[in-house]
């Protein structure tokens, strides 16, 4: 029987009720404590107050293997909520920039990605919705390493270079030099994708072999 009954306060037999599954890992957290105590009814004999804490699946249930999953779709969902709205987010393996388009076609502002130290062989995969002129370094900093030029200057080719360069400083001016490894032209093998805003994502692989290979090819979105 209960007061927030709006008919009869007790309910007949064969009266349908609803029962509330409370999930292990959701028997933690306060919020939900304090939701069910506001709803109790007035139980005959009600539950220990402790009830929760000494509950035996109040624990994440799937272990590591779930709490893994979950991290990784909440990310892939964060992800995809960056690009849309066009933040900058860094995430485990993962990050989403911003760039503009820079204001010289001469000098190449990049954004800086902190990555932690890692060895070959790896892979990195870039997602993109300039249309030409986009750049990659890969490097120590932004002075030096290996580049990946997309449809440079409107050309249809992806091509990968070895960098060096040094902004200048007193007594010193600006310097650069660049070493073309490769390019290829990937517009004829793999179409853009278009996502749910109408912006259109084009996809590069570029991965470092234990010899010391270099492989750049397109991918589907």
């Amino acid at each position: 029987c209960s007061q927030m009954r709006t008919a009869e306060k007790c309910c007949d037999c064969g009266e349908r009720v609803a029962l509330l599954h409370v999930a292990g890992d959701m028997k933690r957290w306060p919020s939900m404590t304090n939701l069910l105590a506001a709803n109790m009814p007035p139980w005959k004999e009600p539950p220990p107050a402790d009830a929760f804490s000494r509950t035996s699946s109040r624990s994440w249930w799937g272990g590591e293997a779930r709490m893994r999953q979950v991290r990784e779709q909440t990310q892939q969902i964060a992800v995809e909520l960056a690009k849309q709205q066009g933040l900058h987010a860094s995430f485990d393996s993962c990050a989403v920039l911003s760039t503009p388009v820079p204001a010289t076609g001469d000098y190449l502002n990049y954004c800086l990605v902190n990555l932690n130290a890692f060895s070959v062989p790896f892979v990195v995969e870039l997602e993109t919705t300039a249309k030409q002129d986009a750049y990659a370094i890969l490097g120590a900093g932004s002075d030096s390493g290996l580049q990946l030029a997309i449809r440079e200057r409107g050309e249809p080719t992806t091509c990968l270079s070895w960098v060096r360069s040094a902004p200048g400083s007193a007594g010193q001016g600006a310097w650069a030099a660049r070493g073309d490894l490769m390019c290829r032209a990937f517009e004829s093998t793999v179409e853009p994708a278009e996502d749910e805003a109408g912006e259109v994502w084009a996809k590069y692989i570029l991965s470092i072999a234990s010899d010391g290979s270099v492989e750049v090819k397109a991918g589907k979105i």
